[in-house]
């Protein structure tokens, strides 16, 4: 498999060549006004974006500052998710195809911890991390930002 960032970044010049372009909801106007919470949606893959799996999900909403069983977003919000998704799934893919570690301050590499006896996992700038149960997954929360 062979993707990279200029591959992330042909899928904007090709949304703006698409004839059908204009009638179709951009993926920001697709988060807003929402029911569904916003991890649950993510998840969907027939709903908003197919390939977002849990993780990846997590580090969208962390990245974010975004609780993932908010149900409603804003314009702003919205926005931001969008371009947290982007470097998120680009970096990733960079990443994945140079062989190298995720950044080191991603939740990736606190999610799958579990603080031992009694202890508690922390982000990379020392905040607690919480489990819960949203989208019907396990979702890493940082109550602090999200």
């Amino acid at each position: 498999l062979q993707a990279s960032k200029t591959y992330c970044n042909q899928m904007v010049i090709i949304r703006k060549n698409c004839d059908d372009c204009e009638k179709q909801p951009t993926i920001a106007e697709k988060l807003t006004d929402q029911r569904k919470g916003i991890k649950a949606l993510l998840l969907d893959q027939r709903g908003v974006v197919s390939g977002v799996g849990n993780w990846v999900a997590d580090e969208i909403l962390y990245r974010s500052g975004i609780h993932p069983d908010q149900t409603f977003l804003t314009t702003t919000e919205a926005n931001r998710l969008f371009q947290e998704m982007n470097y998120v799934l680009c970096t990733a893919v960079d990443c994945l195809n140079a062989r190298k570690d995720f950044p080191e301050e991603w939740l990736f590499h606190r999610r799958w911890r579990s603080g031992g006896s009694g202890g508690t996992v922390k982000d990379f700038h020392g905040k607690k991390i919480s489990f819960l149960q949203s989208g019907g997954r396990s979702s890493a929360v940082v109550s602090a930002g999200q």
